[in-house]
């Protein structure tokens, strides 16, 4: 993806750091599969520690996006959401569970440049590149 250096990067992580916070939820760097995840269930952030500080940020925006289509969305369709995610884990999702997938990496996206604007992180073009290599990803995925 992206290796650029962000000259206000640790003022940007620490306004993350600290919205994160505010929201109720927590952050932790471990190695995973993908490069980040979010879990309502511990309402948790988690970041591979390996990233680039643009692919950090962009991460950690993106998973905040997640916590917040988690507050719009009810019990059935978090329970579908979930078994669609868990199917396209395992390469078994069927077409309307990778749309369903689809559209929630979107609206995490969309939530994620929202929360960037709240915070004053100025996004450009690392941000859209790997916006459109994440969503290339699920796009792409087993069709």
């Amino acid at each position: 993806m992206s290796d650029r250096k962000l000259k206000n990067y640790d003022r940007y992580l620490q306004s993350l750091e600290m919205y994160i916070k505010a929201s109720g939820l927590t952050i932790k760097y471990a190695t995973q599969p993908g490069d980040g995840s979010y879990s309502l269930k511990f309402r948790r952030i988690t970041v591979d520690p390996d990233l680039t500080e643009t692919e950090e940020l962009a991460v950690i925006l993106h998973e905040l996006g997640h916590s917040l289509d988690d507050l719009m969305v009810n019990k059935s369709t978090e329970r579908a959401l979930t078994a669609a995610y868990t199917a396209s884990e395992l390469n078994s999702a069927t077409k309307e569970q990778r749309r369903r997938v689809l559209r929630c990496e979107k609206r995490a996206w969309k939530y994620a440049r929202a929360t960037a604007k709240k915070l004053n992180i100025p996004l450009g073009v690392w941000f859209d590149n790997i916006q459109a290599a994440c969503l290339k990803d699920y796009k792409d995925a087993k069709k």
